[in-house]
């Protein structure tokens, strides 16, 4: 005669945690696949493009949990910060040829176009075969569309950054200055920052950075259009008039 848990004591097992399980890793797969074809779209050099991945990898690792909304949140910030940290290095060791505001603007929509290239074939995939081939029902599509998405707001927002840095450190080289890491993130965060058509010096602080992180973080929404993370814009050529319209010698420095 068999024995039934009931008889026992013991507990059945629970089907509807273990179906959970291989949902989640289904959906932490579909996003570092997806993540990577982002990562692998983002048009910088060589250099810069190893720190953007490794930044990527971090990223992916949160945004695959978005049900922990606020923690997911400081996390992103978080792994930006350190992306950050990074390409700031990147850009006095190996800064990007860009030698004037044109150049600067050209660079800035081929991170652009290419990013969008890769969020449209993302979004293709999670249209077609999501459900077919990796097993992930409508919902969590539209969660990994947002998670992509999110992933790649933070990276353009890098990219960018490499690009306004490596001009602010062509134009200090060309002063005969040698650019110092942690002034030039200063300068460069307030260029992007920046209203008016010079530097605010009231954004050259450090408490000013995690206002430009989170700028990144809020235009996730808006990388999720395709339509709309290609639509051309002039922040970055912005950021380089700023730094044209303020000698290197003059530029703000941490008080």
């Amino acid at each position: 005669m068999s024995v039934s848990a009931h008889d026992t004591g013991g507990a059945r097992p629970r089907e509807g945690g273990h179906h959970r399980g291989m949902a989640q890793g289904r959906f932490r797969a579909l996003v570092d696949r997806q993540v990577e074809r982002i990562a692998a779209a983002v048009r910088v050099d060589e250099a810069a493009r190893l720190e953007l991945t490794q930044t990527a990898r971090e990223l992916a690792a949160v945004v695959r949990t978005p049900w922990r909304v606020r923690a997911t949140k400081s996390a992103i910030a978080a792994a930006a910060t350190r992306g950050l940290d990074r390409i700031a290095d990147v850009v006095v060791r190996h800064p990007a040829p860009v030698t004037d505001a044109g150049g600067l603007e050209q660079r800035a929509n081929q991170v652009r176009r290419g990013i969008s290239a890769a969020l449209t074939a993302v979004q293709g995939v999670l249209a077609t075969s999501t459900a077919a081939t990796d097993g992930v029902g409508a919902p969590p599509a539209v969660a990994v569309d947002a998670a992509v998405a999110q992933v790649a707001s933070v990276l353009t927002g890098l990219a960018e950054w490499y690009l306004v840095g490596s001009y602010a450190v062509n134009l200090m080289r060309k002063a005969g200055i040698e650019p110092d890491a942690r002034r030039l993130r200063l300068v460069v965060n307030a260029a992007l920052l920046s209203r008016d058509r010079t530097l605010d010096a009231r954004m050259a602080q450090p408490d000013a950075e995690p206002r430009l992180i989170a700028r990144w973080i809020g235009r996730g929404v808006l990388e999720a259009v395709p339509f709309l993370s290609a639509y051309p814009t002039q922040r970055v050529r912005r950021a380089g008039e700023r730094l044209e319209a303020v000698s290197p010698h003059a530029w703000p420095a941490e008080a």
